[in-house]
């Protein structure tokens, strides 16, 4: 059973970019354990484009700029 049904993160820094991006978010309830962000629905403040939807952090593809990632709109 998954510890929390909401999860939050704060970007609060990004070395003075007009930009943020994640390439790809697994939260484990145990280290080494399997990612618990499975379902559910990913939402953000601000999103880049349509492909740059929040969504792309939790496909299970690593982005870092080669694949599918979030960006915030600035």
């Amino acid at each position: 059973m998954v510890a929390h049904a909401w999860w939050r993160i704060l970007i609060t820094a990004n070395n003075s970019d007009a930009y943020c991006a994640l390439g790809e978010i697994e939260m484990r309830a145990t280290p080494g354990g399997i990612d618990q962000c499975v379902g559910g629905n990913a939402i953000a403040s601000s999103s880049y484009a349509g492909d740059w939807g929040p969504d792309n952090c939790f496909d299970n593809v690593l982005g870092g700029g080669q694949g599918p990632s979030w960006s915030s709109a600035s």
